[in-house]
């Protein structure tokens, strides 16, 4: 299985990539010097031929997003679009990394997977919009599901464990009842109490 691992400089992405490597898996690693997630055609040549793209690439300074929100939603918006397309034209299976930025912070219990997006701030505006991307139409007759990494510590592994099995099974319905996902809402008690 070959995977391209975008914002591989990154903290997540390094990690990542580590735990790949140290398993065997062929990896081809994007940085933000190596690659342009606003160049529809280099992310189209950087996709092809890989089974999985991995999307650690993100514009992760909170407040500077505020100062340079059109940079910031080029990288977290239009790039995970953009990499979805080219995913998708290639055959790949994409993972998306999101965040709790998305939602506003005033609920008293977890967020259902299924709550109403809710930004607050140029950054999670962004991220939800390279979120949305990713749940258009590109992907709309595609089962998903969402990875909770109950031990915050290797979030990295849990995303790499979750892949594998996915592409080891076949299927995404396997993957996705192993986290107790069904319909795209997650319906294990122990992961969404909500559930």
């Amino acid at each position: 299985m070959r995977w391209l691992v975008t914002g591989a400089h990154g903290m997540l992405g390094t990690d990542l990539v580590d735990r790949l490597r140290s398993t065997g898996e062929d990896v081809t690693t994007a940085s933000r010097a190596s690659l342009d997630l606003t160049a529809a055609d280099a992310i189209a040549a950087a996709v092809d031929g890989h089974d999985v793209v991995v999307n650690c690439a993100a514009w992760t300074a909170v407040d500077d997003a505020e100062e340079h929100e059109e940079d910031a939603l080029a990288v977290n918006g239009e790039g995970p679009r953009l990499l979805a397309r080219a995913a998708a034209t290639s055959g790949a299976r994409i993972v998306q990394v999101s965040t709790d930025y998305v939602f506003d912070g005033a609920a008293t219990a977890p967020y259902a997977e299924d709550a109403p997006h809710s930004p607050v701030s140029a950054y999670a505006v962004d991220q939800t919009n390279g979120q949305l991307e990713l749940l258009g139409d590109i992907y709309d007759s595609a089962p998903y599901g969402y990875v909770v990494a109950k031990d915050q510590t290797d979030f990295a592994q849990a995303i790499a464990d979750a892949v594998k099995s996915l592409i080891d099974d076949g299927t995404y319905e396997t993957v996705l009842k192993k986290w107790g996902v069904e319909g795209g809402a997650i319906t294990d008690p122990a992961v969404n109490p909500a559930g």
